[in-house]
């Protein structure tokens, strides 16, 4: 009697034993699907279309430039046109931060040029794209006009600068109280100041304002000098405003922009 006793006693208790392990490993599961495996589900259903969104859309985004001397049309990818003008446009050797926001420049004034053209047409300059590859739009220059122009070792430098500095930007593009800029202009040097959009083009934009260059006191080009003769001068301001007997002696500098 007292070995059956003791045999149901360890019975009991094995048993016990048993469902307290089966307890404490249901608990345990909870809390490794809740702590680790429900997070990775989140991030993954929530934010895995938002993260490869921009990078298919990239992948996928072209553009159509109208080569000038070759007198034909080519179609290739954006950020790949991009990093054409920034070699176009700028000396591989300025800052990187410098490079960057050409890109930025450079890739917001080729989408605003696509978005213009599908409303009201191509460039008379260029029907059959919506750019170019002159100042007329922006210079661009594939690899091989690179290579050839500027040599293999500006290539292993220059060219992974301007690479660098198109893809750590690409996709970022500039707005302006929520809407694409349109004339994203850039400059070499402005002789110290700015101009107001509606005194060199037809309109006014608020985002092309005059300020001060600040930061232009080491340009290379900030002063530039132009003779004309005092018979074309005369001309011109009768063309612009209607003014008769000019007097050379009463011309003065009232302002500067």
């Amino acid at each position: 009697m007292k070995i059956r006793a003791r045999m149901k006693k360890r019975f009991r208790f094995r048993i016990r034993n048993w469902a307290l392990v089966r307890i404490c490993a249901a608990i345990a599961g909870v809390m490794l699907f809740a702590l680790v495996l429900l997070p990775l589900f989140l991030v993954a259903f929530f934010h895995g279309d938002e993260i490869s969104f921009p990078r298919t859309e990239r992948e996928s985004r072209t553009i159509t430039v109208y080569r000038q001397n070759e007198g034909k049309t080519i179609t290739l990818d954006l950020e790949s046109y991009v990093a054409g003008v920034v070699a176009g446009e700028m000396p591989a050797t300025f800052e990187m931060e410098a490079l960057k926001a050409q890109a930025v420049a450079a890739r917001t004034y080729g989408l605003s040029k696509i978005t213009r053209a599908a409303a009201g047409g191509n460039s008379g300059e260029h029907p059959d794209a919506p750019l170019c590859d002159t100042t007329h739009c922006q210079v661009f220059r594939t690899e091989e006009e690179l290579k050839e122009i500027k040599g293999t070792g500006w290539m292993d430098d220059g060219w992974i600068r301007i690479l660098a500095a198109t893809e750590s930007t690409a996709g970022e593009i500039m707005y302006y109280e929520g809407n694409m800029v349109e004339q994203p202009l850039f400059h070499s040097a402005s002789g110290g100041k700015t101009e107001n959009s509606e005194d060199v083009f037809a309109s006014a934009l608020p985002y092309l304002r005059s300020v001060e260059s600040r930061f232009e006191g080491e340009a290379p080009y900030q002063n530039e000098s132009i003779s004309i003769s005092l018979s074309t001068f005369e001309r011109k301001i009768k063309e612009k405003y209607g003014a008769t007997n000019i007097n050379p002696n009463s011309i003065k500098i009232l302002s500067r922009s």
